[in-house]
This record gives structure tokens, C-alpha cells and sequence, in this order.
């Protein structure tokens, strides 16, 4: 019987240390909040950008379809960014945890931010087209592809910054 005490203060040790400091109830909660975020997101890529998709008979609407192509998948990112914070938020993190989080969901953003940048350069790149009178087209498909790069290196540049690591002079 004296076992059965003993097993059961471990167990009740083990829900409330759980990892890194935090409960099981809380982790649990936790996992929870992340699921309805992600169930959140298939809705939110139903009704938000799926309906943008539907057909319209508006002018240079190729265009703007291309751009919401584009931006799908960085826009179905944003409920699991918004999930990671407010679970963060909900765990009331301290210390070098609290940091680490921080600099998570900064990255995250950062990530979803250029990752939209990068997914928009194509269906703009029709702008580039007027060079073609002054540069060649091979000329004009390589500034595409070096704006492109450029976004793609200023967005690792920023996400190595927020974790501290210098970039720059």
C-alpha cells in the first residue's frame, strides 16, 4: 500500500514538473489549442481564399487570381503562426524558454512575410516586360529571378538576425 502512495506522489510530480517546466495539463491544453488552429486553417483556406477563386468578369482579373494563387499557401500559413503565438502566450513562458518562443513566432512571421514576397514575384513580373524595349528578354527573365533571390536572401538574413546571429557589418 505504502508502493501505491509512493507511485501515485510520482505521478502527481510528473503532471505538474512535466517538460521543460511546464504541466501536463498545460501541455495537453497546449496541443489542443495548436489542433483547433489547424482546424481553423482548412476552414479559413474554404472560406477565405477559396472564395476569392470563383470567376468574376472583372478587368485584368488574371492578374489578381495569379497573385491570390501566389499567396495561397503563405496565407494558409497565418492560422498556424496565429496558433504558435497565442499558445505561447497561454503557456506564460519565462526566462531563456520565454526567449526562445519570442524569437520563434518573430521567425515564423518573418518567414510568412517573405515567403508572400517571394510566391508574388511572378505574377508581377509582367511589369518587367516594358524592359524588354531596352534589354533583352533573357535580360529581363534574369532581373526576375535577382529580385526574386534578393527576397529570398533579405528573408534569411532577417530570420539569422532575430536568433542573434549578425549578418552584416
Amino acid at each position: 500500500m505504502n508502493q501505491l502512495k509512493e507511485f501515485w506522489i510520482l505521478v502527481k510530480d510528473v503532471w505538474q514538473q512535466g517538460f521543460l517546466g511546464i504541466n501536463i495539463g498545460q501541455l495537453v491544453v497546449a496541443i489542443l489549442i495548436l489542433m483547433v488552429f489547424f482546424l481553423f486553417r482548412r476552414l479559413f483556406s474554404k472560406i477565405v481564399i477559396g472564395r476569392n477563386y470563383r470567376p468574376r468578369l472583372r478587368k485584368n482579373w488574371a492578374v489578381k487570381a495569379d497573385i491570390l494563387k501566389a499567396l495561397e499557401n503563405p496565407l494558409r500559413f497565418i492560422p498556424i503562426v496565429l496558433g504558435v503565438f497565442i499558445v505561447i502566450e497561454y503557456l506564460q513562458l519565462s526566462g531563456d524558454l520565454a526567449i526562445f518562443a519570442d524569437n520563434l513566432v518573430r521567425c515564423l512571421v518573418a518567414f510568412t512575410i517573405f515567403w508572400g514576397l517571394v510566391n508574388t514575384i511572378e505574377p508581377f513580373a509582367f511589369l518587367f516586360k516594358k524592359l524588354e524595349t531596352v534589354f533583352t528578354k533573357p535580360m529581363v527573365e534574369w532581373l526576375v529571378k535577382a529580385v526574386r533571390i534578393s527576397f529570398i536572401f533579405i528573408g534569411a538574413a532577417t530570420i539569422l538576425e532575430i536568433w542573434g546571429i549578425k549578418v552584416g557589418p
